[in-house]
């Protein structure tokens, strides 16, 4: 969501505190899966089988998914010369 926050819903507020950096591209992904896994905690599903199942539907809704429930984007800026 904090990417979702920077990027989109704010993003005149990023331009103007950094003009000199271009969004060039947001892709945002681990919806689903990342939750249930636990994250970076020792909990969550622990069957191999049933993390594959989820990682095979998230990556089947990905595209509905994501801008609701995305955790972990991947952004690319571009510096201005």
């Amino acid at each position: 969501m904090l990417p979702y926050l920077i990027f989109k819903k704010r993003s005149e507020s990023f331009a103007g505190r950094w003009p000199n950096l271009r969004v060039i591209d947001i892709k945002t992904f681990a919806t689903c899966a990342y939750l249930l896994s636990g994250g970076f905690q020792n909990i969550g599903v622990r069957s191999e089988k049933t993390m594959s199942c989820l990682i095979k539907m998230e990556r089947m809704f990905h595209p509905y998914l994501d801008f609701l429930a995305a955790h972990r984007a991947l952004i690319v800026l571009e510096k201005a010369k």
